[in-house]
């Protein structure tokens, strides 16, 4: 007679060509959602405008300098990109499509690796597309649709490419993309790299060893690649000015700490500007969750499987935060450059994906031996499917202030589902009763340390451990109904029509509020101007909050929103950056004692004419773009609702020439 099969054996892993078939469709999903939402201008096409000089900066400006010396593969491909095609919808739309790859990839072959199965891949992707992680971040936005800044996300989404390949073992392409990492992000390969370590060296006893070693050659590769990079960078860099406008001859490392500890909220302590208790809750949950997965794993099988080495990477992303968290807040103003430049609370974002990603597995962990697991994991999945697809018709029937603050932002359905996945894995342990108890103790802890901070948070969750524990319960005197919702055919077909149907449901908002390379009235107006007047390149200014204005415009911005933010990862543009925003706007970081902030507009609306001449005369400024509602000392050139534009006039020595 045939043996029958172990039904407590692991499940076969996801075949290769399942994997690629499924990043096929993601990819492709991507490219259409970007289209219909329209293409949208991205940072990274900025940069390109300046390193090619489509833009005319001075070769001593700070965003000059920062573009030609930044090691950055992700700006001299797209710089490549737009020089090979001149064109902006090209180059953004690359970036939009590369931006929800980022969040979409990484989500799906972790979800379908841990579960061993591509159905719950596909299910993790949607609810990641639903926005579920969006209020989980910590110090960093957590963008799922492709907005201005693409940047950050795309790093995000390469280290979690590399923590797939290593932990499901595809050692050539998780070490080749290792060794690119320092030219993709490399401020967010620590994780990435203390994994690869742990990995390599566990192979070194096993008889993975043999291709870890062949991939070695992958990593060479890679950082080969990174050097000639950094040796072509050394043609086109800019040395720093030592006279002109944009020199200064104050000390950097002040300036550095002063906007590091009271400006930049990337890189801020918990409390004041930045709230961390969602992001906390995320780390917590995903390392007390995957550990349970991890110590099933380990117990049932024997070996090291997917689940531990994923939990090492948590363990790793969490140790970065904390840990530097910890020390920042002793150290306060002394923290060193080299501990905090690389934005280590970031990292929270790497778990909330990861966590996301694992949360369907879970559900169905261990189901083959627990039929009744099974079915009610199927209930949870198509519940959670539904909410996206009800979501829109609950904002007509809840009150805005109820849909708002529980519904719209989709953090309850996280809370949830965490809470539901501990309640799975509390029955999957079994007789681990030690284990499984001070498992359970450590999350009643855990909520309600939440339940101080975050009251709604802490309620769904416990929801979520009562009904994980009663739903199988219940279905255990249902039998027909349990029936219904056992793995099968049908119910597959099930969690592909709510997949497919949620898509519909996210898509059809995108497309009514879809911008293509979208302007503002005041921007198309300046750019005929402009083009009418003969000034190709005149140099306009604008307020400190601004973004995009160089792509919508085509002209150089002195200095705009994300020009101060290159401070902490290049002190050495600090002093330049620091005379700018001074003369401009007042601001002072060296000076600053905390986090009071000057007012820039007063500054503006008190300025004199004669004071605008003289900036005109040191940076060669021409036009002012201000809110509309703020009036100048100069004579207006255009005004729509929202925004104006100021001509400074010329001095009379000027209009002789």
């Amino acid at each position: 007679m045939p043996r029958e099969p172990d039904r407590d054996a692991p499940a076969p892993p996801v075949a290769r060509k399942e994997l690629i078939r499924g990043a096929a469709l993601w990819t492709l999903f991507c490219v259409v959602a970007v289209a219909l939402r329209g293409v949208r201008w991205d940072e990274q096409y900025e940069m390109a405008q300046v390193v090619l000089r489509l833009v005319p900066y001075p070769d001593d400006h700070p965003l000059f300098r920062c573009t030609r010396s930044a090691l950055n593969l992700q700006i001299y491909f797209t710089s490549a990109l737009l020089w090979l095609t001149n064109s902006p919808v090209l180059v953004c739309g690359f970036r939009n499509v590369l931006h929800l790859m980022a969040n979409t990839l990484p989500v799906f072959l972790i979800g379908s690796t841990l579960a061993r199965n591509c159905r719950l891949g596909h299910v993790a992707v949607v609810l990641v597309l639903m926005g579920l992680p969006e209020e989980f971040h910590g110090s960093y936005p957590l963008h799922v649709w492709p907005g201005y800044s693409s940047t950050g996300p795309v790093g995000t989404g390469f280290a979690l490419l590399i923590a797939f390949f290593l932990v499901s073992g595809a050692w050539r392409s998780g070490l080749f993309v290792l060794g690119l990492m320092p030219g993709i992000h490399i401020a967010q390969m620590p994780a990435s790299l203390a994994l690869a370590l742990l990995r390599c060296a566990d192979a070194l006893r096993t008889p993975e060893r043999r291709r870890m070693f062949r991939g070695m050659i992958w990593l060479t590769a890679g950082l080969v690649l990174c050097a000639l990079m950094w040796l072509g960078r050394g043609l086109v860099s800019v040395p720093p000015p030592v006279q002109g406008p944009y020199f200064s001859a104050e000390a950097a490392a002040p300036i550095w700490r002063t906007f590091v500890n009271y400006w930049d909220e990337h890189r801020a302590l918990p409390g004041g500007m930045i709230q961390y208790t969602r992001a906390f809750f995320a780390m917590g949950a995903a390392l007390l969750l995957t550990g349970a997965c991890a110590r099933i794993e380990r117990r049932r099988f024997g070996a090291i499987g997917v689940w531990q080495w994923l939990w090492a990477y948590i363990a790793f992303c969490s140790a970065a935060v904390w840990g530097v968290m910890i020390i920042h807040e002793v150290l306060g103003e002394r923290v060193p450059y080299v501990l905090i430049a690389w934005m280590p609370y970031r990292f929270s974002n790497h778990v909330v994906l990861v966590l996301l990603a694992a949360l369907p597995a879970m559900l169905m962990f261990r189901t083959r031996k627990d039929g009744i697991a099974a079915s009610a994991a199927n209930i949870i999945l198509l519940g959670a499917l539904a909410f996206g697809v009800l979501r829109p018709v609950l904002a007509s029937w809840l009150p805005g202030a109820v849909y708002g603050r529980y519904v719209a932002t989709g953090e309850g359905v996280f809370f949830l589902l965490c809470g539901l996945a501990s309640a799975a894995l509390f029955r999957a342990m079994g007789d681990d009763r030690v284990f499984r108890d001070v498992g359970m103790a450590l999350q009643i802890a855990g909520l309600a340390a939440l339940a101080a901070f975050h009251h709604f948070g802490a309620a769904m969750a416990a929801l979520g451990m009562v009904v994980g524990l009663g739903l199988p319960l219940a279905l255990s005197g249902k039998s027909r109904i349990a029936a219904w919702f056992a793995p099968s055919p049908l119910v597959t077909r099930g969690l592909g029509i709510g997949c497919v149907l949620a898509l519909a449901v996210l898509l059809f908002p995108q497309w009514q509020a879809r911008q293509h390379l979208a302007r503002t009235d005041i921007n198309e107006r300046i750019v005929r101007l402009l083009a009418e007047r003969g000034e190709p390149g005149a140099m306009l200014v604008s307020n400190p909050d601004q973004y995009s204005l160089q792509a919508q415009t085509g002209h150089p911005v002195l200095v705009d929103g994300p020009l101060a933010l290159w401070i902490p990862y290049m002190p050495s543009l600090g002093p330049a950056i620091q005379k700018i925003e001074s003369d401009i706007y007042g601001i002072r970081y060296a000076a600053l004692g905390g986090s009071v902030r000057p007012s820039w507009l007063e500054v503006w609306t008190a300025r004199s004419t004669a004071d605008w001449q003289a900036l005109a005369r040191e940076y060669s400024i021409r036009y002012v773009v201000c809110p509309g509602s703020t009036r100048l000392n100069l004579p207006e050139v255009l005004r729509e609702a929202d925004r104006a534009l100021y001509e400074i006039p010329r001095e009379e020595k000027e209009k002789g020439r």
